[in-house]
């Protein structure tokens, strides 16, 4: 488990008070706020963003996906991009997938009975303190006499779940926070953007009395994470490789461990990828191609597409850093990917992508060796749009819908197609598959609607 002490956000603890002399960040969180400390404080470090019209609203409520890309900020985790596919309702391709399914293999959260996760739902106090001492590393102690004591809520049971929490919280300080009531947690409320920012803020603050309070143990501990981290850090380099483009690479896969290369594009380049195990007798494998920007988070990627056992991807990208990572269908399986420049359609990815109008259908084909169609529309407006993009025949085809830079996805409500959804003011880009082992010519109709 990853200790808070070490997370880059506590090089910044020195500086946790908040000047009062400098005028309001947000216009709804006035000087005074109850939350304006916590708020300002972490909105400076990056952990939460305001809305593309100034304003932060406190009183939203967060739901679960929105918690989990919070703490991964402030703990200065990076989700596993590759992880996937790990829950039936969390929507392959989204922005939260890697969160959710990082966090799930690392044990921080789980499912509900039913097998879902339900990305979208609210999440409730007592589900937020889980999962902010677990994402950020706070030992949690099992209950005793002592901290038993601590629950005096009139609505908390000493035996739920949920107390060794809330008391662990209480023993750390990062409860109680500002306009908690005195007798009861209402553990089932929905919690808010404003409790959110002050439950991880005293977190932090936290963090820095326990590392005063452990230092000897700290130093311990930290001597066999570092070792441990070494380990780990060599593993990773050994599945993550630097090579020039084109390329043409052979491997074996370790177990079923992803593998993946990184790779320059120098100019505006109609790529080409295809992936295949050498042995036929084995499962197929998958292949996903991701673009890195400076502030490390994917915005473009290119889900690959299976048939007849090659998994393809064919993308016109502009100069970047990319990386293609394999995923193996079969443990230890030897494999072979090539990237070679190569010719499109003239609709091959974000930067070819057709403009879409408003209540407009298009009718479009995908044939032969074109995987996807690509298109590009805008939501004005500082409250957003409620749409439906609307698309024929999509038993055979897979769609999804991109987000791009600036687009606030603390409001995003995770659209699907033929579906309406609330959309936040930005740019989005939106690709149409056809699904894996889906050959042919599939002819479509695709309309955005408000």
């Amino acid at each position: 488990m990853y200790r808070f002490l070490r997370f880059a956000p506590l090089a910044l603890a020195g500086t946790l008070a908040v000047n009062s002399a400098a005028a309001a960040v947000f216009p709804d969180v006035p000087d005074g706020h109850v939350f304006q400390e916590s708020i300002e404080q972490l909105h400076e470090t990056g952990v939460i963003n305001g809305n593309p019209d100034g304003t932060f609203a406190p009183s939203r409520s967060v739901n679960r996906a929105e918690m989990l890309k919070m703490l991964y900020i402030a703990a200065g985790h990076t989700p596993d991009h590759s992880s996937t596919r790990c829950f039936p309702d969390v929507v392959f391709g989204s922005w939260y997938e890697s969160y959710v399914c990082d966090a799930a293999a690392r044990k921080y959260v789980g499912g509900y009975p039913d097998g879902s996760f339900k990305p979208g739902q609210v999440v409730n106090r007592v589900e937020a303190l889980k999962m902010i001492q677990l994402v950020l590393g706070i030992p949690v102690e099992e209950l005793s006499d002592i901290n038993r004591d601590v629950i005096k809520f009139i609505d908390v049971s000493t035996s739920a779940w949920y107390t060794k929490y809330l008391a662990n919280a209480y023993d750390v300080g990062m409860l109680p926070i500002p306009g908690q009531d005195a007798s009861r947690f209402y553990p089932e409320r929905e919690l808010t953007r404003g409790e959110a920012a002050a439950m991880i803020y005293n977190a932090q603050r936290a963090s820095v009395q326990i590392e005063r309070e452990e230092e000897e143990v700290q130093h311990e501990e930290e001597e066999t994470e570092q070792a441990r981290s070494t380990a780990q850090e060599e593993e990773e380099v050994a599945s993550v490789q630097k090579i020039d483009f084109p390329f043409d690479m052979k491997g074996k896969f370790a177990e079923r461990k992803t593998v993946s290369y990184n790779f320059t594009l120098s100019k505006r380049t109609t790529l080409a990828v295809e992936a295949k195990l050498q042995a036929s007798d084995q499962h197929e494998v998958g292949c996903v191609l991701h673009r890195f920007t400076e502030d490390g988070y994917v915005y473009e990627y290119y889900v690959g597409i299976i048939l007849d056992g090659v998994c393809s991807i064919l993308a016109t990208l502009e100069p970047g850093e990319y990386q293609v990572t394999l995923q193996p269908g079969s443990a230890n399986a030897t494999y072979q990917v090539t990237g070679a420049e190569n010719s499109g359609d003239g609709n091959d990815g974000f930067v070819e992508a057709k403009t879409m109008r408003l209540n407009s259908a298009t009718t479009e084909t995908i044939a032969g060796a074109n995987f996807a169609n690509w298109y590009s529309f805008t939501v004005d407006g500082d409250a957003g749009k409620r749409l439906n993009i609307e698309l024929s025949h999509s038993e055979n085809l897979l769609c999804l819908i991109y987000p791009l830079e600036g687009v606030d996805v603390y409001g995003f409500s995770f659209p699907q197609c033929n579906q309406f959804s609330t959309f936040p003011k930005g740019q989005y880009r939106l690709g149409i598959y056809r699904k894996s082992g889906v050959s042919g010519t599939l002819t479509y109709t695709v309309i955005l609607r408000d």
